[in-house]
């Protein structure tokens, strides 16, 4: 089947068969329904090779991330692929674990063009090699990174105001000793979530605590450690601010292992809410992110860059919601 037969079979022009699987540009929408409904019925694919060859695209876009375990990531990558599949687009993921140097041999393939474009969730060290990228208009979206070096759109939550918000929680739930198992210290939301917590305890005339700070990479294991680290030490701390829920579920299971109950002895919460702050028992209080919709969101503006070879600056902020479940203690309801 080929783009002149199914012109045939629907009675239209090539030209109007090639807008309707494409943009829906200049035609009717039930004219391009009925093409759609054809082309699906006589299984009809895009010849890609050629389509590619004749629009110097390759219908392939390229999506960078630092940990594909990460619940958080799985559901925007969803979202990514609702927005490329409708496109008729192909995805190729990039794991880089945190490793600038596997960031930046990523970025090469960008820059070279093995790809229309790219999503990407990066740390701080790669920011100039973004820079080229976008000072070349390659089409670009950054996750969650407001950088404003890098010209082109960034999309996530405010890191810094969703902190606050569940940090001025636990405070408001009586709580004053509380530690912050935080984020990557290189990445944009590792130091945002950081300022966040810690703004929320001076607003609150709460003193910082250095000790009471940690860094991990964002897993699970790690917030482990570090949490099984400190509370051996720290024996005052009655609640903990994990930077994502798989680090809450690491911190659960070094207090349980000491000993401790939660929210009884200790109160947890997360951010993020994936399926692992549903599945923890006691059940995890978090920021909640709408991912899919961040991934669909990246995506729009990818294929919108691609589509006018020029990169926006728009930042798109997508709220956070608190959502309370059982791993915190109201200590004023003593």
């Amino acid at each position: 089947m080929t783009i002149k037969e199914l012109a045939k079979i629907a009675g239209v022009s090539t030209a109007t068969v090639s807008r309707a699987l494409n943009d829906g540009s200049g035609i009717n929408p039930e004219t391009q329904k009925k093409i759609l409904e054809l082309a699906k019925e006589l299984n009809y694919h895009p010849n890609i090779l050629a389509k590619g060859l004749s629009s110097q695209k390759i219908f392939t876009i390229g999506i960078l991330i630092p940990d594909v375990t990460n619940p958080f990531y799985g559901d925007i990558l969803r979202g990514i692929e609702d927005i490329a599949t409708a496109y008729n687009y192909t995805c190729v993921l990039f794991n880089t674990d945190y490793d600038a140097e596997r960031e930046r041999k990523a970025l090469d393939l960008f820059r070279i063009g093995r790809f229309d474009g790219l999503i990407a969730s990066i740390s701080n060290r790669v920011i100039d090699e973004c820079v080229n990228l976008s000072n070349m208009n390659y089409p670009l979206v950054l996750l969650g990174h407001v950088i404003d070096e890098v010209k082109c759109p960034k999309i996530g939550c405010n890191n810094f105001s969703s902190a606050y918000t569940i940090t001025e929680y636990l405070i408001k739930a009586g709580h004053r000793n509380i530690a912050h198992i935080g984020g990557h210290k290189e990445t944009k939301t590792g130091i945002q979530r950081l300022q966040g917590y810690r703004r929320a305890l001076e607003n609150y005339d709460i003193p910082v605590n250095p000790d009471w700070y940690v860094s991990t990479d964002y897993l699970s294991h790690s917030a482990y450690e570090k949490t099984l680290e400190l509370l051996k030490k720290e024996k005052d701390i009655t609640a903990i601010f994990a930077a994502n829920d798989s680090m809450a579920a690491g911190c659960y299971r070094a207090i349980f292992e000491l000993g401790l109950k939660i929210p009884d002895d200790i109160s947890v919460v997360g951010h993020d809410d994936t399926e692992t702050a549903m599945l923890l028992q006691p059940s995890l209080t978090t920021m909640r992110q709408e991912k899919r919709k961040i991934g669909r969101l990246a995506a729009q503006n990818l294929f919108s860059s691609i589509s006018k070879g020029k990169n926006s600056e728009d930042i798109i902020i997508v709220p956070t919601i608190l959502i309370e479940r059982n791993s915190v203690k109201d200590i004023n309801a003593r």
